[in-house]
Parts: structure tokens; C-alpha cells; sequence
């Protein structure tokens, strides 16, 4: 699936896992082309951005580019991810990494206790 739109990037942001989120912002869309970018949600896809028109040649590389990457964070990765936000929300001032350790022992001791003979 492709939808060609022309956008303005309006925000770059760094994420704790090294990533980069880029916002856009477009034009209006056609009822077609808003629904086609919907369908994306979610989806690894490829990119490419320039100030200019694209050629053939540019085009063909993005064919020819391939989709990698396409493995979902595990879910302790993205329970790493919120305890990383929750801290960072609560201001407060010891390092996460010993906040985490502490708040993972918590779950931990709690799960323990529910096992037989524990």
C-alpha cells in the first residue's frame, strides 16, 4: 500500500530506546489518501523525505530498500518503557535504573508470594 502526500515535519523527538518519532503534518487529504494512511497505523513502512521532487533513481532505491525491523518490543520491554515514563513523571531524583531495580523486586516479592510453598 502507498499514500504520497506532501507534509511538513513539525516535531522530532529522541525516545528512551534510542528511536526517533517524527510528527508531519499535511495538507488535506482525499477521503482515499487519509484512509490508505490510516490502514499504516501501526505497520513498519518505509520513508523518504526531501525538499525536492523525487526522481526515478530515488524512487527505485526505496523499492529496493527492505523492510526490517519488524519485530514488536517485548512486553518486558515495554513494561521497562512505562516504569521509564512513571519515574521520570514523578520527579523524582535517584537514578532509574536503581528506582527500577526497586519497583521490579516489589513485583517480584508480590508474584512469589502467590507461588505454592512460598
Amino acid at each position: 500500500m502507498k499514500v504520497i502526500f506532501p507534509a511538513t515535519i513539525e516535531k522530532i523527538a529522541t525516545r528512551v530506546d534510542k528511536t526517533i518519532a517524527v510528527t508531519l503534518g499535511s495538507q488535506e487529504l482525499t477521503n482515499d489518501d487519509a484512509g490508505r494512511l490510516f490502514q499504516m497505523r501501526g505497520k513498519y513502512c518505509k520513508v523518504l523525505l526531501s525538499d525536492d521532487n523525487i526522481n526515478t533513481l530515488e524512487e527505485e532505491m526505496v523499492v529496493a530498500t527492505a523492510i526490517t525491523g519488524t519485530k514488536k518490543k517485548t512486553p518486558s520491554a515495554r513494561l521497562r518503557g512505562v516504569f521509564f515514563r512513571l519515574h521520570e513523571q514523578s520527579g523524582l531524583q535517584i537514578p532509574f535504573d536503581d528506582w527500577y531495580a526497586v519497583e521490579m523486586e516489589k513485583i517480584i516479592l508480590h508474584f512469589k508470594g502467590k507461588l505454592d510453598g512460598a
